[in-house]
């Protein structure tokens, strides 16, 4: 279980490795672009206390820190769905991951069978 710190306020949410890799390279892009957004936290995402709605800003101090040293597969469509999010007036939130679409299946032309 890892966690997310906000430093000044001292809230700290308890975020699964996985969820917590997504979050911070969402966090990471836009703070990279001095983007200015909302994390909402809620008790389902770990977090212990009320619904709480923190402002992410690059001026404001942020760690991330992981349980396990593993390096996670990355979900291109969750990355999207998260990014999406912190773009939006809601900001962003912890939301379940999609499934991952399994890699389409490459058949070979008839020209490359006749090569075989």
């Amino acid at each position: 279980m890892g966690t997310l710190e906000y430093v000044t306020a001292h809230h700290i949410a308890e975020i699964d490795d996985r969820t917590l890799a997504h979050l911070q390279i969402v966090i990471c892009s836009k703070l990279r672009r001095d983007e200015k957004f909302t994390l909402r936290l809620a008790p389902a995402d770990g977090f212990s206390g009320p619904v709480t709605v923190l402002w992410l800003s690059s001026s404001l101090p942020l760690c991330f820190q992981y349980s396990l040293p593993t390096h996670h597969e990355i979900n291109g469509a969750w990355l999207r769905l998260l990014a999406d999010a912190a773009s939006s007036n809601a900001g962003l939130w912890i939301m379940p991951e999609p499934a991952v679409a399994a890699p389409a299946v490459q058949h070979p032309t008839p020209r490359e069978l006749a090569r075989m």
